[in-house]
């Protein structure tokens, strides 16, 4: 399995003040880990448009941890699956597609904190990587509409080819916009609809 694919799961407004966010903030509601949560994405890959859904599919108990299960849909099929789970350090990403990703990777650092970084290594399957991640505050618009965000940039070296991710993510809503750029090649996903779960 290539370490990438870890990087283009689908996984995916608040005011702040200096460098962290308000205290009526949560951070874990800038990626709402609640099952039900869809997220509906307009997404455009070699010059053509097409919808990935993401949703909350269900909780797992697996070896004794709760994680949540994000399912990523395509025209109806799932094309991939991935385990969360939320903790006073981030979120972390736990398997992809079945696979155990050890240990898990930080997919948005906990507390939320302007010019923050980390660096990880990890192994999927067989594979190792490292991979180093940053947040700043920032603002987009997206269909779904006009957001105070947390942008979080997730990057790794794959046979000498950069491959990045960048999210989004908006507090109560989860990330409202993607960007995965492969070198030169670059995927972009800007959300047009999120329904919460039950």
């Amino acid at each position: 399995m290539r370490a990438s694919s870890l990087l283009i799961a689908a996984v995916m407004t608040a005011a702040w003040t200096g460098t962290t966010l308000a205290a009526e903030t949560n951070d874990a509601d800038y990626y709402p880990l609640k099952v039900g949560n869809e997220w509906t994405y307009q997404l455009e890959s070699d010059g053509k448009q097409s919808t990935l859904v993401t949703r909350v599919a269900k909780q797992d108990e697996i070896d004794g941890v709760v994680l949540y299960r994000v399912d990523a849909e395509s025209n109806g099929a799932v094309v991939a699956t991935e385990h969360l789970r939320a903790t006073d350090e981030g979120v972390f990403r736990y398997r992809y597609n079945g696979s155990d990703v050890v240990p898990p990777v930080c997919v948005i650092k906990f507390p939320i904190k302007d010019g923050d970084t980390w660096h990880g290594r990890s192994r999927v399957g067989k594979e190792d990587f490292e991979l180093d991640g940053s947040i700043t505050m920032d603002e987009v618009q997206v269909p779904f509409g006009k957001f105070a965000v947390a942008k979080v940039r997730i990057a790794t070296v794959e046979k000498g080819m950069e491959v990045t991710s960048t999210y989004w993510f908006a507090p109560g809503v989860g990330a409202v916009k993607q960007v995965m750029r492969f070198g030169q090649r670059e995927i972009p996903l800007d959300l047009v609809d999120f329904r919460a779960g039950e």
